[in-house]
């Protein structure tokens, strides 16, 4: 069985805020407290997927 190494691609919180653009950690955090964007925690720090992160910014596409 193949894996997509894409698939397994983990971001930090640092790098969400930057690839989101978002200032605050708080505001990461409170959308994965909200359910809206999946993390996983690894020790004391979150990791997010890459493609779980381009899933939630499609869901949250704004649409003409």
């Amino acid at each position: 069985m193949a894996t997509d190494d894409s698939s397994l691609e983990m971001l930090t919180t640092t790098e969400m805020m930057r690839l989101l653009k978002i200032k605050s950690r708080t505001t990461i955090r409170k959308l994965v407290q909200s359910g809206d964007l999946p993390a996983y925690r690894v020790a004391r720090d979150l990791r997010f997927k890459r493609k779980e992160v381009e899933a939630y910014l499609e869901r949250n596409r704004v649409k003409p």
